[in-house]
Parts: C-alpha cells; structure tokens; sequence
C-alpha cells in the first residue's frame, strides 16, 4: 500500500515537471539547470547564477503536445496494470 502512494507521488510529480516544462516553452522560457531561475531560451549564461546554459532543443508547441500524449498514454496503461494487480 505504501509502495502504491509513493508510486502514485513520483507519478504526479512527474506530471507536473512535465506541465511545468509545457509552461515554460510557450512562454519561450527555460530553467536554469543550475538554480532553476526561469531565463529566456536564448540566452548563454543564466542572469541569476551566471551558469552556462547548454544550446537548447528547439521545442514546438507540437513537441511539446506529442510528448504529453504520450506520458499521458503511459500512465493511462500504467494504472490499468496497477488496477489489475489490485483485483
């Protein structure tokens, strides 16, 4: 039971680092790896930190929407199995 609620916990924090990155690409922004402070995709040093930002991938908002389909078929499949298990 335990094992099942921290598997459902990883599972939503990865849907909301997923939403999160949704977020920041359609504001044409990224997180900066070092301090996580949201900067401009196209910049070279984080303002905040000065970290060096690696050359993004140049996401679409069609990337980015593939993507999410297919955490979400992922999942979906994932709590099928999890409900068969239960029975």
């Amino acid at each position: 039971m335990l094992e099942e609620k921290c598997s459902k916990i990883d599972d939503i924090n990865n849907q909301i680092e997923e939403l999160s990155k949704e977020c920041l690409s359609l504001k044409d922004k990224r997180q900066c790896p070092n301090c996580h402070a949201e900067i401009d995709v196209n910049v070279d040093f984080c303002p905040k930190c000065g970290a060096k930002q690696e050359t993004p991938k140049d996401y679409t908002v069609e990337d980015v929407e593939s993507e999410t389909e297919e955490t979400e078929t992922t999942e979906k499949s994932e709590e099928t199995e999890n409900s068969d298990e239960d029975k």
